[in-house]
């Protein structure tokens, strides 16, 4: 079965926003080390790489991720290509058929990052609201933060995640095409998380329907 998987892989190294701790990764045992097994640990920032945003990252007394219904990371979903802006605003968005309760928005921020440019396309804040006025459950952006880099009002995060909305944040869709799709988006279950890394799996409806024939 066709699926796009747009998580970001963890690794020493990997791309993330400047000010974000590292990723690492500790073999305790393992084999060239005599221990005929392999056991691991590794420590990573909770917004690091492919990751979610609660409310309670930004808004106090806000849903934390345990709070949020899986209804919010499972189902319809878009992709939106806003390519050639420097930000996304709520007359932007008034341009588009808004189809599904899951936005997920293809801009330049991947070619920007991988040639080592930071400054990215970010939310106003008035897209927040407006998005949270048809209903939107989740939003997800190319991006390692909804807000432009440097500003510490971090508006666009508070628009969004006040209106009791999700953040998906690091995604990589570069390799995917607008339109509908059904969505897959678990973070792990940890108690009285603000924020948690998530593997994301996009899927063409006629593929899942092809699939589920197949099976039946």
């Amino acid at each position: 079965m066709k699926y796009y998987d747009i998580t970001q892989i963890y690794e020493k190294g990997m791309l993330k926003y400047p000010s974000t701790g590292e990723f690492n990764l500790v073999f305790d045992r393992d084999y060239d080390l005599g221990s005929g097994m392999a056991l691991s640990h590794f420590e990573t920032p909770t917004h690091l790489g492919t990751h979610l945003d609660s409310p309670y990252h930004m808004i106090e007394g806000g849903k934390r991720i345990e709070d949020l219904e899986l209804d919010y990371f499972i189902g319809k979903c878009q992709v939106i290509s806003m390519k050639h802006k420097d930000f996304i605003c709520k007359t932007d968005l008034e341009q588009i058929e808004i189809e599904a309760p899951r936005l997920l928005f293809k801009t330049d921020n991947y070619q920007r990052i991988t040639h080592g440019d930071f400054e990215n396309v970010y939310f106003m804040p008035d897209a927040g609201e407006y998005m949270a006025s048809l209903g939107v459950k989740l939003i997800g952006l190319d991006y390692f933060s909804v807000d432009k880099k440097g500003d510490k009002s971090r508006q666009a995060h508070k628009s969004i995640l006040g209106n009791d909305m999700a953040i998906l944040e690091g995604i990589f869709l570069q390799d995917v095409e607008d339109g509908i799709y059904f969505m897959m988006c678990l973070p792990l279950r940890i108690r009285a998380i603000e924020g948690c890394p998530c593997r994301v799996l996009l899927f063409r409806y006629e593929d899942l329907e092809n699939y589920l024939e197949k099976k039946e």
